[in-house]
């Protein structure tokens, strides 16, 4: 099982927004994934500590529900 480093935490911001997320999707016994850029993110910089030189901090997300969603802020 691969593990995000503690000294290379995931974006605050994504933290943020899934704390939202989670607890809805939960409730309404929606399942979910991150996906897109955040969820590259998460593995080569959290997990391998490689720079992708991300230039945007939206999180993309998806579930077989809704077909997918975007959040940006």
């Amino acid at each position: 099982m691969l593990s995000v480093a503690p000294d290379r935490p995931v974006d605050p911001l994504a933290i943020a927004i899934l704390r939202q997320v989670d607890p809805v999707a939960r409730a309404l016994g929606v399942e979910y994934l991150v996906t897109g850029a955040a969820a590259r993110d998460i593995v080569l910089v959290g997990v391998f500590g490689l720079d992708t030189g991300r230039g945007t901090r939206d999180v993309d997300l998806a579930s077989p529900w809704m077909g997918g969603l975007r959040s940006r802020r």
